[in-house]
């Protein structure tokens, strides 16, 4: 009598000492842990694989119930059960192929097979639901909606301006005119806090006019400002800043020098 059948429970250990660096493989880690631990027990090596494959498919069922914290977000892991139809078939598989012969080795590919395609069949909703919801892709160079941002870009279109006008800044008359070809949007000329079609920014009179390289001194000058005057081409002496401010209480200006700053209502 072959003692081989006593061999099953140290083919059991083996199978499962390999299964586990070896399971994270895709199809092949399950079938070559069960194929190299199944050689010890012959004829009995697809048994050795089926209660490895019935402990792995336990195992990863208890997994997918549970929840885990990554960065402070909580991740399901109910998607792990559909690994469980491929893990279990790889094991069973392996077995099979551990007992060699035409017999055992085609069933083993059939249920290989059968793993891999009732995975497959479960993974293919849960791919095109992702893919349904994933993101829409950020669009370069999106224009960043607010106040500050405007008043850079006035800035930008100003600078832009003046390299075409013998380095002069647009007079202060018809500055929004002006800065229509060299301002990025049309929408920057106005402030986002008044709404698309308002107008809501001024310019400093004193520079209107003035030479870029005049203003290079230590002491910036506001050029464009939140203003409470309306229409178009708006201009005063700094003097018409809302009160209250239009962004919770304060204003928002674009110095000569191109940084902008939050000051209090006057």
């Amino acid at each position: 009598m072959s003692d081989r059948p006593r061999r099953l429970p140290s083919a059991l250990a083996a199978t499962l000492l390999l299964s586990i660096p070896l399971v994270a493989l895709p199809v092949a880690g399950p079938v070559f842990a069960s194929w190299i631990g199944g050689r010890r027990a012959g004829a009995n090596a697809w048994f050795a694989g089926l209660l490895t494959a019935l402990l792995w498919g336990v195992g990863i069922w208890w997994v997918s119930g549970q929840t885990v914290k990554i960065g402070g977000t909580a991740v399901v892991l109910g998607p792990l059960s559909l690994l469980i139809p491929l893990v279990c078939a790889g094991f069973v598989a392996g077995g099979l192929f551990a007992i060699g012969g035409r017999p055992a080795v085609r069933s083993g590919l059939v249920i290989l097979a059968g793993g891999m395609i009732w995975s497959g069949v479960q993974l293919r909703p849960v791919l095109t639901l992702l893919q349904e919801f994933q993101p829409a892709p950020a669009v370069p160079n999106a224009r960043d909606n607010t106040c500050p941002e405007h008043l850079k870009q006035l800035y930008n279109a100003a600078m832009l301006y003046s390299e075409s006008w013998d380095g002069m800044l647009p007079p202060p008359d018809r500055w929004q005119d002006a800065l229509k070809e060299t301002l990025a949007d049309a929408s920057y000329a106005g402030c986002p806090a008044l709404g698309a079609a308002a107008h809501g920014y001024a310019m400093n009179d004193k520079l209107g006019g003035a030479r870029v390289s005049d203003l290079t001194g230590a002491d910036a000058e506001p050029l464009f400002y939140d203003s409470s005057l309306p229409g178009p081409n708006a201009r005063d002496a700094f003097a018409s800043l809302p009160a209250p401010g239009r962004h919770a209480g304060r204003n928002n200006v674009v110095y000569s020098d191109g940084h902008v700053e939050v000051v209090p209502s006057e």
